[in-house]
């Protein structure tokens, strides 16, 4: 189930448009399915008080379903928008490190990691919201390697700036593999799947009351199809940390180049 063309439109235009396909699902349903359920189960009270207690179970455990799995992609959101900043810090770390090298390996290494700062800022970090794994950074970053892999250290002050660079450098490898991987992650088509059928189901299970007053029952409808519709846009939105207009931006990486690099 491909969902990206989602992040396409403005987040305002998506809630809109998943309040509305929820309302007119729900609504239009009960109006088209009053006077069977009249037919079907009789007159008021009907089995009001049975499919009101079958809402309620079923209700609940799909209520917690959509919660658990709102608070973990939430969690997810907030996790990967943490180690972009644990990343950004291990690139100021390492440029500062950088910096004490003998000249003019430290200018060939603060130009290769400016370069490769600027890259993930204004190329890297676009590609990453339209879904594609980037590659553009791997020359700056391979170039910065084998000349940081180069320099043999003949003191011990030089030693232990090195041994810290090494450190830092590995440690920016790792958070930037992390972050690769992190570009198509999200939830699973199956558990989509899922997740809309147990909300038509819900919704289905509202149009079963006998009512006198049709008004009540809409409004009833309407509120229960849009709160549902409102937590399938919250986790679509959170699904995808880098894509649409809710999602991780590279401030941190910006804060570092204006404040360290220029």
């Amino acid at each position: 189930m491909d969902l990206y063309w989602i992040y396409d439109i403005p987040s305002w235009l998506l809630f809109l448009l998943t309040m509305t396909v929820t309302l007119i699902f729900a609504v239009g349903g009960l109006l088209l399915t009053r006077t069977w359920a009249r037919r079907f189960v009789g007159q008021p009270p009907a089995e009001n008080e049975l499919v009101s207690n079958f809402l309620a179970g079923l209700g609940v455990f799909y209520g917690i379903t959509l919660g658990l799995i709102a608070a973990g992609t939430w969690e997810n959101f907030a996790d990967i928008d943490g180690k972009i900043g644990e990343e950004a810090a291990s690139l100021a770390a390492l440029y500062r490190d950088i910096s004490y090298y003998p000249t003019p390996m430290n200018d060939s290494l603060k130009t290769y990691l400016k370069e490769y700062t600027h890259l993930i800022i204004n190329d890297v970090w676009k590609e990453q919201q339209r879904g594609i794994i980037p590659s553009k950074d791997t020359k700056q970053i391979s170039a910065f390697q084998k000349i940081l892999y180069s320099f043999n250290p003949e003191t011990n002050q030089y030693i232990a700036i090195h041994q810290e660079a090494l450190s830092q450098f590995n440690n920016l490898i790792q958070l930037r593999r992390q972050r690769l991987q992190s570009v198509t992650s999200g939830l699973p088509p199956t558990l989509w799947w899922v997740l809309i059928f147990g909300a038509v189901i819900n919704i289905i299970i509202m149009w079963c009351f006998v009512t006198e007053h049709i008004q009540f029952h809409l409004l009833l409808t309407s509120i229960y199809s849009m709160l549902v519709g409102s937590l399938l846009f919250l986790i679509a939105a959170m699904d995808n940390p880098f894509r649409g207009e809710f999602s991780v931006n590279p401030d941190a990486f910006t804060l570092v180049y204006e404040q360290l690099m220029k």
